[in-house]
């Protein structure tokens, strides 16, 4: 295949499927950045409400709901 065989829509396409590729990339190490310091944290219940819930992403929100609620009110958790 020559240069002259490469059309706009080739370009195009090959251009969706790279930046759909490099979207997934991120989004899995976007992701993937949260669960070792949180799994440290807290164990295996970590995984196991991740199962619960479905989504990473509504657990993380979660938890930093919580943590924000406890920093306002230091009692509530005593």
């Amino acid at each position: 295949m020559d240069a002259a065989a490469v059309t706009p829509q080739m370009l195009i396409i090959g251009s969706l499927i790279a930046l759909l590729l490099v979207a997934l990339l991120a989004r899995h190490f976007g992701q993937r950045r949260h669960t070792p310091g949180t799994h440290h944290r807290f164990g295996d219940d970590h995984s196991d409400a991740i199962a619960e819930m479905g989504n990473r992403t509504r657990l993380e929100a979660q938890r930093k709901e919580r943590e924000r609620l406890m920093a306002t009110s230091p009692n509530l958790g005593r």
